[in-house]
């Protein structure tokens, strides 16, 4: 049997470590959205497979690459932000046109797009969106303006570029990363837990 003193210590210990787990998963769910990128209408910025983490809750900026649902294809989509409320925008011989720019698209790699429109105006919550690879690509091209309400957030990281980390191997990797957090918090402090009943 615990003493009492201990025993108190113990719960204590455990609601400061759950609190303390709660409050990360809640900042996780509230801040951050992984996801995986299907095709490869983004090559060669983000290509199928590729594991990227998105950031909610930021400013987005035109040339920011972001997840956003479509309601006409009802899924969610990764593309790149060309232009916001109020922008102006058109396809000329020379590249995609925003506000009298022509857009310098390094992001496009060695291809070669040229894609021509008429100018238009972005109405007040629309954005016009494409991805990075023109001609394999389902965009504002071709299903419209989105509502800037349906940015779920900006992509920042690409978990498979930058660590080689692919979804599985997240998912693989997850479960002992949570019973080591767990650990180092301090909840087996109770003699007579182990690990495998906390797994």
């Amino acid at each position: 049997m615990l003493s009492s003193k201990r025993q108190k210590t113990w719960i204590l210990k455990e609601v400061i470590s759950l609190s303390i787990l709660a409050i990360v998963g809640i900042f996780f769910i509230f801040f951050f959205r992984t996801a995986v990128v299907s095709g490869y209408s983004m090559s060669p910025t983000y290509v199928d497979g590729d594991f990227v983490v998105i950031l909610r809750h930021l400013p987005i900026h035109n040339g920011d690459v972001v997840g956003v649902y479509s309601d006409k294809l009802k899924e969610d989509l990764c593309k790149r932000v060309i232009a916001q409320s109020g922008d102006t925008i058109s396809g000329t011989v020379q590249g995609i046109c925003v506000n009298g720019t022509v857009l310098e698209e390094s992001y496009l790699g060695s291809h070669d797009f040229v894609y021509i429109f008429e100018e238009q105006v972005i109405p007040e919550g629309m954005c016009y969106v494409l991805g990075d690879n023109r001609d394999n690509s389902t965009d504002s091209r071709e299903i419209g303006l989105l509502s800037e309400d349906d940015i779920t957030g900006r992509v920042v990281l690409n978990c498979t570029k930058t660590f080689g980390l692919t979804y599985e191997t997240f998912r693989i990797a997850l479960f002992p990363l949570w019973a080591i957090l767990l650990l180092s918090l301090g909840l087996t402090s109770n003699p007579k837990r182990s690990v495998k009943h906390i797994l």
